[in-house]
């Protein structure tokens, strides 16, 4: 029974860290993509250009 709340304790520590490093990886993007945009306003725009047409 220990065996099992160790891995469960386990499991849960390595999903924290998976959704941790998946949100980390996102924020970069995003930062990226307004860097390389001009801004974020630059970013807005493009997005509904592209999403609008």
């Amino acid at each position: 029974m220990r065996a099992l709340k160790v891995v469960f304790r386990a499991s849960v520590v390595l999903t924290f860290a998976v959704v941790f490093l998946i949100g980390a990886w996102a924020v970069l993007a995003l930062v990226s993509a307004a860097v390389g945009s001009g801004g974020v306003m630059e970013l807005i725009k493009g997005w509904f250009g592209a999403v609008g047409g």
